[in-house]
């Protein structure tokens, strides 16, 4: 366990991420309401996953389990990220790897996680979009860490 782990404080983590939870279910339903012209146009019956719509209707409701489970995840997962900010290192090699960690996590979390919940995406094909993001960001990191080093 890394030792930016061991100094989170994880009870907050975990309340934070309910709150975040509660916030963001009420701004996406309020987003629903106002984008279910999308939802129910048939043009777009092919563009949403099975998982969210695997027969035309509402979503079922193991689509909204996994969405909250996935919305308390992602809570937490900033949460986290807020406490980890707080330990960022400015040596080299350690700021590229807390930058990656960093942002590949809230890729996965505010990118992957809702594309593999509402588009029809193979989640192989999401898998490799997650290692070019991973590779891209490391990349970067090591030219950012050169380039921006105040």
């Amino acid at each position: 366990m890394s030792e930016w782990m061991k100094k989170l404080h994880l009870k907050q983590i975990i309340f934070s991420g309910f709150i975040y939870l509660v916030i963001a279910e009420i701004v996406q339903q309020i987003e629903v309401i106002l984008t279910m012209k999308y939802y129910i146009n048939p043009a777009y019956s092919g563009l949403w996953s099975k998982i969210m719509m695997p027969k035309a209707g509402s979503p079922p409701l193991s689509f909204f389990i996994l969405s909250l489970i996935l919305t308390f995840v992602g809570g937490c997962t900033l949460a986290a990220v807020f406490e980890y900010t707080k330990s960022l290192s400015k040596k080299y090699w350690t700021r590229i790897i807390n930058f990656t960690d960093i942002m590949v996590g809230l890729s996965i979390v505010l990118g992957y996680f809702p594309m593999y919940l509402l588009f029809n995406v193979p989640l192989s094909l999401l898998a490799w979009w997650v290692g070019a993001t991973f590779v891209t960001i490391f990349s970067s990191a090591m030219v950012f860490a050169k380039l921006l080093k105040k």
